[in-house]
């Protein structure tokens, strides 16, 4: 965008007015929106996505910006003293897609600069919306993409910072344990990823969310939900063909030794020979450095015959945070557990 780019007055302000600030494009854009926020400090309460944006802002932009413009936190009573003259609305983005190196991903890119905007992936079902879709869906030639933010899933975070090499794509079989938490709005981009010939089994053990789980994806017929105790996948392998999943993702928070037995168990009833895992971690032990943390479940799943390959930490996106990615050692393979 260019340094012309100007904002509504405070007194003209509307929800609709802003329905694409939410995604900085550059310096001069997170300037000017910095000023537009201050003078609306209401739309901050309004619009979780603006939320989303003011921890961006808070944490991410240089402190540069911020010695020319506060921005207020949601406590402070704001008195409006930025005179912005024009009434002009912002222009909505023309953005151009183009492939990601992993199929069924996509980049979207607004066409006058070409800077990266945000993953995105096709709708499976074009019209259905989530509740959390409302800002990022984009119909560009006649297909809805729906916008994947790192800041909100985990997966998209891992993608964005960078991981080499997963089964995720078109035609493959998933299951996700865990996925209940926080992985609502992964599920339904996986199931856009996967396609109509894959299928997601969503597994948790919290009957609410399960039933949650089942009300958003209703439509998505490639979506399995399953009441279930990871620590127990006897008790739904009636469901799950054995050594038929492609990935395992794994986001359930407990010590290292106690995730890495419940992703080995669940690993060796549904997982290929060639199908690898993401496991998500946290550095849980108080007066242990992250570092030490991660090192530890690397070692734990050496026990458990799971072949770590890939670890990566996810900053900027969450701290003390990481994801790793692996396999299953062959039957031949020596275990360094230590290695």
């Amino acid at each position: 965008m260019s340094s012309s780019w100007s904002c509504p007055t405070a007194t003209t302000t509307t929800t609709t007015d802003t329905e694409d600030l939410f995604a900085p494009h550059n310096i001069e854009y997170l300037k000017k929106f910095i000023q537009y926020v201050k003078a609306n400090p209401n739309v901050i309460t309004e619009r979780s996505d603006l939320n989303f944006v003011k921890e961006f802002l808070l944490n991410d932009v240089p402190s540069l910006l911020m010695d020319t413009v506060s921005l207020p936190t949601n406590e402070e009573q704001v008195t409006t003293t930025t005179t912005i003259t024009s009434t002009t609305t912002p222009p909505i983005p023309h953005f151009t897609v183009e492939n990601h190196k992993f199929p069924g991903i996509f980049v979207l890119r607004d066409s006058p600069n070409l800077i990266p905007v945000w993953l995105a992936t096709k709708n499976l079902i074009p019209t259905f919306h989530h509740n959390d879709d409302r800002d990022s869906i984009h119909t560009i030639s006649g297909i809805e993409y729906r916008i994947w933010n790192p800041f909100h899933c985990k997966l998209a975070s891992w993608i964005s910072g960078g991981i080499d090499n997963f089964s995720l794509a078109p035609g493959k079989r998933v299951l996700y344990l865990g996925s209940g938490g926080n992985g609502q709005e992964t599920i339904s981009h996986i199931s856009d990823i996967i396609g109509e010939s894959g299928v997601i089994y969503s597994i948790d053990i919290n009957s609410t969310r399960v039933e949650m789980i089942k009300k958003q994806h209703f439509a998505r017929f490639n979506v399995i939900t399953i009441l279930g105790d990871a620590s127990q996948p006897e008790s739904y392998s009636h469901l799950i063909d054995p050594a038929s999943i492609d990935t395992i993702i794994f986001d359930i928070s407990s010590s290292a030794s106690a995730m890495c037995q419940m992703l080995a168990k669940n690993a060796k009833l549904f997982l290929k020979e060639e199908g690898d895992f993401l496991l998500h971690t946290k550095a849980l032990e108080e007066g242990s450095s992250a570092t030490h943390c991660f090192d530890t479940v690397v070692k734990c799943l050496r026990e458990q015959r799971l072949k770590p390959k890939e670890m990566l930490t996810m900053e900027p996106f969450r701290n003390n945070e990481a994801v790793i990615l692996g396999g299953k050692y062959k039957e031949e393979e020596t275990v360094k557990v230590n290695a």
